[in-house]
């Protein structure tokens, strides 16, 4: 038997500071007002793959982001925006589920640590036994499932 699918209800504050060339992005909770562990960080897009699926009732992107934890930056933040979040976490994924004061909901479906992935990749390039294929897998089944589940 696997492990259960672990729920968590939050309710977050992002603030967006302009800092050079980049965004850094600071959360926090918002009814304490504190900063969530790892939340101050600055998201760098790689690269999106958008995915046009005519026989569900939404089309899906899937992103490759770096986020890299920063100090907390000076000065005021550009933009805001509240999210109450749902989170369900089940083996190597978590999906979220977020709606926003601008009444804007998303689904985000992520690997909880990205360093399993990336250190099978390796072994596939060094030609050796791996789960990459079969994660990627799972990974992409999740996305399949939920998009069909949607009302």
């Amino acid at each position: 038997m696997g492990k259960p699918i672990e729920y968590k209800h939050t309710y977050e504050t992002d603030r967006f500071y302009i800092v050079g060339n980049g965004k850094i992005r600071v959360t926090s909770n918002q009814k304490t007002g504190e900063i969530i562990k790892g939340g101050i960080v600055e998201k760098i897009r790689v690269a999106n793959l958008d995915i046009y699926s005519p026989n569900t009732k939404l089309d899906y992107r899937i992103s490759v982001n770096l986020e890299r934890p920063r100090e907390m930056p000076n000065g005021s933040h550009s933009f805001e925006r509240n999210k109450d979040r749902l989170c369900y976490t089940h083996q190597i994924i978590k999906a979220g589920a977020r709606g926003s004061q601008e009444l804007t909901h998303e689904l985000e479906v992520e690997f909880i640590d990205p360093s399993i992935l990336y250190e099978e990749r390796l072994k596939v390039e060094n030609q050796q036994k791996n789960r990459y294929f079969e994660i990627v897998e799972h990974f992409l089944n999740n996305i399949r499932v939920l998009a069909k589940k949607v009302l």
